[in-house]
This record gives structure tokens, sequence and C-alpha cells, in this order.
């Protein structure tokens, strides 16, 4: 899949202070593809994406250092479908680029890696769980060192 998306005049290139305005463009590819492995249903799924946007803010705007920001943003996911029966694994590995504005999951100027696991333990219940490391790419000079968030997750649905 490719997509397009065009924000007219949302990008404020210096910060919010500076009342210029130009339209934001990103420009993103996506693909999967998922194989059986052996014969006892477990399947690979591998994904990735990959996004580029032209314009792009100043670091100055987004505390990133100086300069303009990157532009070019990517991740991929390698899973493993039906490990055990309604058991699936996966790790995404991903690189956000400080002048993407986009994602609603990562955030902008990080790198992610991330581990999920997913039981279908009914029809009714799925339990999920997820660790994960999120770290700073680029830093102003003031800083003292990367941002690093660490944490883990877990989750029990009922569907009724």
């Amino acid at each position: 899949m490719v997509t397009l998306t065009w924000l007219p005049s949302a990008l404020r290139t210096n910060g919010l202070a500076d009342p210029a305005l130009e339209d934001y463009l990103a420009v993103t590819a996506k693909a999967a593809a998922e194989w059986p492995l052996g014969q006892g249903g477990t399947k690979f799924r591998l994904g990735g994406e990959i996004g580029w946007a032209p314009d792009t803010p100043r670091r100055e705007a987004v505390n990133s250092g100086t300069g303009e920001a990157d532009a070019l943003s990517w991740q991929a996911s390698f899973s493993f479908m039906d490990v055990l029966p309604d058991h699936d694994f996966g790790i995404v590995y991903g690189r956000v680029a400080d002048g993407w504005l986009l994602s609603s999951d990562f955030r902008p100027n990080d790198e992610l890696l991330e581990a999920r696991w997913v039981w279908q333990a009914s029809k009714a219940w799925q339990i999920d769980a997820r660790i994960r490391r999120r770290e700073e790419i680029d830093l102003p000079a003031s800083a003292a060192g990367p941002r690093r968030d660490d944490d883990v997750y877990a989750r029990a649905t009922w569907k009724f």
C-alpha cells in the first residue's frame, strides 16, 4: 500500500511563535507477507513501513538540536502466528525521525524496540502482553543524555 497525506497550512517550521505556515506532506509505503512454517500451523509474518516528508520543522522547533529535522522514518515487524495454538508472538523495531509528525503509535525522534505476545484463551477472552524500550535519537546540545522509556504492559480483554 502507498499513501499520500497532505495537511494544508499545518506545519510551523520555526515553532509555534512564528506565524508562518507551510503544508505538511508525507508519503508512506507499507507491505506485509506471511508464510507457513513447518506443518504445525505456525506462520511467519513479515511487515514493514517506510515514510518520508519533504518539508519538516526546524530541529529548534521540535527540541531535537539545530538545523532541519530528519524526514525518513521506518518500522519492521516480525511475527510468529500460532506458535502454540492461539498464541502469537512478534517483535517490532522502528526509527522515527524528529520531523515525522503523523504516527499515533510512535513518537517523533524515537527508536523503538518492542516484543508482543497475544493469547486468544477463548472466543471471549484475550490476553495481551508487551515489553517496550523507546529512546531518543537526536538530542539538543543541552541534554544530559537521551530520554529512555522502558515499560511493560498486560491486558485481559473480555468480549461479549
